[in-house]
């Protein structure tokens, strides 16, 4: 959902009036769907995401896998550590989840195969994503070519 969002601020820019409508729509679908089953897993998620503390933030999954996948880079900067060996070393340092790699592509080449080359291949993906957006969104002009070139960006901005 947060993609979605990112997706129609970048994209559509000039009709202000969606976000807020897409909003309603999502929260309606969501309560209206999930009511009879998830709404109590929902609504406690949804305070968990809401209550914003360290403890909080601490707990989440995604940030133990990325504070275990941070350490285990700094132990082996250079060369990293070897493809599809995440998942051991992760059980071995003391990781909760059953994470099979580390739910980032940029820290993902960095323990595998190295800083170096992390560095080089995200630096290279983000100065053409800059690039494309500079050429897309600087334009005055209203084509439909620039449309979907602007709904590529946006798209490229969500997955990376």
């Amino acid at each position: 959902i947060i993609g979605i969002v990112i997706i129609l601020i970048i994209s559509l820019n000039k009709y202000r009036i969606i976000y807020p409508l897409f909003l309603i729509y999502t929260l309606l679908n969501l309560i209206i769907l999930n009511l009879p089953y998830d709404f109590l897993f929902i609504s406690n998620n949804i305070k968990r995401f809401f209550i914003l503390n360290l403890d909080n933030f601490l707990n989440f999954n995604r940030v133990e896998i990325f504070t275990i996948a941070s350490k285990l880079i700094s132990e082996s900067p250079i060369f990293g550590w070897g493809a599809s060996t995440f998942p051991k070393m992760y059980e071995l340092r003391g990781g909760i989840q059953s994470a099979q790699h580390s739910h980032n592509i940029i820290l993902e080449l960095a323990y595998n195969y190295g800083l170096p080359l992390s560095i080089l291949l995200s630096g290279f993906v983000f100065f053409l994503l800059f690039y494309c957006a500079k050429l897309t969104f600087f334009k005055n002009s209203f084509h439909s070519e620039l449309l979907i070139d602007k709904y590529w960006v946006a798209s490229s901005v969500v997955v990376t």
